[in-house]
Formats: structure tokens, C-alpha cells, sequence
């Protein structure tokens, strides 16, 4: 496997194209929650929607880690489905594969696993990323959920651009 994004600030975006910057991953939301949501900056604040993408070399995986809280995206236990996403001081191990809609759509997946980031079927406010088991599904691979009721969209990852900023090696 080849490094798919190169380390740096983004934003990890489920947003349909021309709503970008609407369906975000945002950690400490509500404030003082370790839990994740997707949410928009106006909401969530912009500094909660940022995150440090780092490859590792030796496992062949990322870690996602918010700046201002310093926590990984992460979740408790082993993946499975509807585990829910959370802030964590332990990075988690992701894997990025290419998805069929189209340049800079990614499929985020707990490493060695069979798990994709996606967005909860629960009718909640705000929008909760659990992870999800893939099954084959009319010949492709895609999310899993009770009702067949999880969106299939894959997730992007646009560069935040911050001039005369260092990332923390």
C-alpha cells in the first residue's frame, strides 16, 4: 500500500459536492464530549473540524488527531458495526482506499478490519460517525446497517491551507 494522502491539515468531509464544508468530522462536539459527530464550522467551530493526517510508514495505516484537543479519532473496544467514534489520547490505526465516486473521495477503514467510517441510520442530532461492516452488496463493497438505511458516500479530505504553520513531528 502507497501513502493515498500526504501527511497534513485537512478537513475529513462527507459533504455532497457543492454542500462542502456542511458534513465534517468534529470532535468535541457537543463541547466537553470526547464523543465525534459531522458537523459544519459554524457549529462545531473550525478549529474542532481540523485534522493532522500522518501516514505510518512501518504499519501501513494513518492516524487522524485534532491540533487543539490533541485526541485521535478513535473508539472503544474492537471495531464492529455501529461502534461509535470518539476523541481519544490513543491513536487508532485507519487504512484510506480510493473510492469509485470520483478524485479525492476516500473509504476510510479500521485497520485490519472489515469496518468503514460512515454516517449512523439513529435520527439524532448531531449526525454521529460510527464504523460499519462492509458486505458485498449488488456485486460492490459497501456499508452495512440494520434497514440497509447507512449513506454509501465515501468521505473527502480537503486541505486546510494555514501559511507559516509547523506540524508537530
Amino acid at each position: 500500500m502507497s501513502q493515498l494522502v500526504p501527511d497534513g491539515l485537512y478537513l475529513i468531509d462527507k459533504s455532497a459536492a457543492g454542500f462542502e464544508g456542511s458534513a465534517c468530522i468534529a470532535t468535541s462536539f457537543p463541547h466537553g464530549s470526547n464523543r465525534l459527530c459531522t458537523s459544519s464550522a459554524r457549529e462545531a467551530g473550525e478549529n474542532m473540524l481540523k485534522w493532522e493526517v500522518k501516514f505510518d510508514m512501518d504499519q501501513q495505516a494513518y492516524t487522524f488527531r485534532n491540533p487543539t484537543t490533541g485526541h485521535f479519532i478513535s473508539f472503544d473496544g474492537e471495531p464492529d458495526t455501529n461502534v461509535h467514534l470518539c476523541g481519544q489520547e490513543t491513536p487508532r490505526l485507519f487504512t484510506l482506499t480510493p473510492s469509485h465516486e470520483g478524485i479525492n473521495r476516500i473509504h476510510i477503514r479500521a485497520k485490519d478490519s472489515d469496518t468503514d467510517i460512515d454516517n449512523s441510520p439513529l435520527m439524532i442530532y448531531p449526525p454521529l460517525p460510527p464504523i460499519a461492516r462492509l458486505q458485498e452488496a449488488k456485486g460492490n463493497v459497501g456499508p452495512l446497517a440494520v434497514g440497509d438505511c447507512y449513506q454509501t458516500e465515501s468521505w473527502g479530505f480537503p486541505l486546510v491551507f494555514l501559511p507559516n504553520v509547523v506540524l508537530p513531528t
